[in-house]
Order: C-alpha cells, then structure tokens, then sequence
C-alpha cells in the first residue's frame, strides 16, 4: 500500500463525503485550553484561524483536512472564546 511518501488506495465502494468537504477532528483540552490562552491576551479567532490555515500544507488542504484549526472560524469564535 505505502510507496516512500506516495499512498495507493484502491476501492471498490462509494465514496460518501463531498470532494471539497472540510473536515476536522474536535478541538481537545490541552489544545482548547492553549487558545484560551492566547485569545484572553486579545488575539481575534479571525487571525488565529488565518495563520493556522497559513501554515498547513496545500496538500493537506486540498485533501479536506481541517484538524488542529477546526472547519471554519466559527468554531474558534463560538466554541472556544466564548466558554
């Protein structure tokens, strides 16, 4: 299955997600609790969300993966900030 970096998947099923569709594990304690953190010194969920977007690969976007910054800004700004 595995060639070096390059990954071969065969399937004889459906896929059942969207092409394009995000998706994100949910944001955990120890992760939650550093955003907390950083949004009581007044940095905005806005800007916190484009930099971690900034710094995943394109692959990684292209590919739907959202973890570690959440499926949109709304999860940091409703979830997180305001517990």
């Amino acid at each position: 299955m595995f060639n070096n970096t390059e990954v071969h998947v065969s399937s004889t099923g459906k896929l059942k997600h969207p092409l394009f569709g995000r998706f994100a594990r949910p944001i955990r304690k120890a992760e939650r609790e550093k955003l907390k953190s950083v949004f009581k010194h007044g940095r905005k969920p806005y800007m916190q969300y484009m930099d971690a977007l900034a710094s995943k690969s394109s692959e990684s976007i292209l590919a739907g993966n959202y973890d570690e910054l959440g499926s949109s800004t709304s999860v940091l700004q409703k979830n997180i900030k305001q517990k």
